[in-house]
């Protein structure tokens, strides 16, 4: 069991590794990688609440709020008070966000594509159950809301 575990976590370090180089060097158009995540989400979701992407980019509101607010300032999005809800401030992207977006988006499609071809056809369908469970694992594996109860980088 402890050689399994050993092994999983040597790839997942292997995988985090890969993920960040790709990031650094393959799409982000010299924005942050948070900027980039938001972008990409922005341009899945068209408008969002700064709470909506908070959840689903698993960034605090503070870290949020200072991306987005960078985001801002590069003309890539705009940010209005929610007409329905006074309290809650709703995201979305501009002309030129949505050109960032178009560009990453088909930047990380062919990155992704060209990692796919890679695999052989007949463990594709395999490989794509495997990385779902594994991101089930790895959210379920995170106790509670509040982020020192997440599990952290073993590196940190």
């Amino acid at each position: 069991m402890s050689d399994s575990i050993a092994a999983f976590g040597q790839l997942i370090r292997m995988l985090e590794r890969e993920i960040d180089y790709q990031i650094k060097y393959g799409r982000c158009c010299d924005i942050s990688q948070a900027q980039c995540h938001t972008l990409l989400e922005l341009g899945i979701f068209k408008s969002a609440s700064v709470s909506e992407l908070t959840d689903v980019l698993k960034l605090d509101k503070s870290t949020l709020s200072r991306t987005i607010e960078g985001l801002v300032q590069l003309d890539l999005v705009t940010r209005e008070t929610d007409p329905k809800d006074r309290r809650f401030v709703r995201v979305a992207l501009t002309q030129q966000g949505k050109k960032s977006y178009e560009t990453i988006s088909t930047q990380c499609m062919q990155i992704y594509r060209r990692v796919f071809d890679f695999i052989p056809e007949d463990k594709k369908a395999q490989v794509l159950e495997s990385l779902s469970l594994l991101v089930k694992a790895m959210e379920n594996a995170n106790v509670g809301d509040h982020p020192k109860n997440r599990i952290t980088s073993c590196c940190t």
